[in-house]
């Protein structure tokens, strides 16, 4: 295999619209960290990949690291079947999954002492408690539209 970016690339053109994005951000991350917009397969060995996995933990948070090193592996595991490396260089090589930032949610209490308080601008007050009621967030709504309704259905993409 001449360039491994190109396998990652390759993933990204076909992989199923949920993983596109990870297999993208992942060359992403990859070229960051080599500094190259060429990595030649002979480069991928356990000392590259524990390097690139301290990268990921030092530069990334919570559980992101353990998701793109994930994709990392399985990219390797696609290009040993396909014939590019005889061993996969990352089987002995694990990332520990972080922990997930725990949120802050609003008690019932709370919800109802923001519902019954005063607020100057009504507007505000009706898009905050939409989107308690709804999950959605406030960039979310900001953008609504009527066509995002259906009947009685709310239909909206969201992204990160």
């Amino acid at each position: 295999c001449e360039d491994f970016l190109a396998l990652v690339n390759h993933e990204v053109e076909i992989s199923i619209r949920k993983d596109k994005r990870g297999f993208s951000t992942l060359a992403y991350k990859l070229q960051a960290f080599i500094k190259k917009t060429h990595l030649p397969c002979i480069e991928i060995t356990p000392a590259f990949i524990e390097r690139f996995k301290t990268y990921l933990e030092s530069h990334l948070n919570g559980q992101t690291p353990y998701d793109y090193f994930k994709k990392f592996k399985f990219v390797l595991t696609k290009a040993v079947k396909r014939g590019h490396f005889k061993v996969n260089p990352a089987a002995d090589i694990k990332v520990r999954k972080g922990k997930c930032k725990v949120k802050d949610t609003l008690t019932i209490e709370e919800a109802k002492s923001l519902l019954n308080g005063h607020c100057h601008n009504a507007e505000v007050k009706r898009a905050f408690l939409f989107c308690l009621y709804t999950g959605l967030r406030y960039c979310d709504v900001n953008v609504l539209q009527w066509k995002h309704i259906k009947g009685e259905i709310l239909e909206i993409i969201q992204s990160k």
